[in-house]
């Protein structure tokens, strides 16, 4: 019997702010997410290709 895969970060759920237990690696990673509250969340994650910049990710959303 295979179970669930191994925790590598867990994203925990707060009102107004998220965190992380450890900080992202690169590479293929398992977040499970632990909501602290009854409101719902919603989380986008994104791999900024190389030199790119977190403003140029903030301009490509205000497009969409």
């Amino acid at each position: 019997m295979i179970g669930p895969p191994k925790e590598d970060v867990v994203l925990k759920l707060f009102d107004y702010r998220f965190e992380l237990d450890r900080a992202l690696r690169k590479g293929v990673q398992s977040h499970p997410s632990r909501n602290s509250r009854s409101a719902m969340h919603e989380v986008d994650i994104f791999r900024l290709h190389e030199g790119s910049t977190v403003e140029d990710l903030k301009r490509w959303r205000k497009r969409e």
